[in-house]
């Protein structure tokens, strides 16, 4: 899937300012921790004033919500998740609501609010940003693909 997605408790494809829903839930990033701009990006986050603490999960290390993922519709090689009040957001899907939930002090997150506030912007951008990551992680010697099997096939009822 190449595009971003949402899965979960609304049939919303966009991510919506989850500020307004936010119950006290705990919130997880599913991203490559081996790509350097995933890393970079991942860690300079500033979310704490919305939802509080950000789990960072690296998909290289597996996991049970890697496998959740993997349950998903959903490559983890193709983008990162976001999982947040029971749903998923994926792809730039998880870039926007990121952008939304992002503080608005420091000029990294106000870049982000910017670049990617928009949910088409993030969808604009998101493919440039997965282009980034498939060069940084050519030029590291030895990257393999994230997960080395594709994810299962699904089929999406309505």
């Amino acid at each position: 899937m190449a595009s971003g997605r949402s899965w979960g408790l609304s049939d919303r494809k966009t991510a919506p300012d989850a500020r307004a829903s936010w119950g006290g839930e705990r919130a997880w990033l599913v991203y490559d921790g081996e790509c350097p701009l995933c890393n970079s990006y991942a860690r300079r986050l500033d979310v704490r004033n919305a939802i509080g603490e950000l789990e960072l999960v690296n998909a290289r290390a597996g996991g049970p919500l890697v496998e959740e993922i993997r349950n998903l519709p959903h490559d983890l090689n193709q983008g990162m998740a976001l999982k947040l009040n029971g749903r998923y957001y994926l792809g730039s899907d998880a870039l926007h609501a990121l952008a939304l939930l992002s503080g608005r002090r420091g000029a990294f997150s106000i870049m982000n609010r910017f670049l990617f506030g928009s949910a088409s912007l993030a969808r604009l951008g998101y493919p440039l940003l997965k282009l980034g990551r498939r060069i940084l992680l050519r030029l590291k010697a030895g990257s393999a693909p994230l997960l080395d099997q594709p994810p299962q096939e699904h089929v999406r009822s309505h």
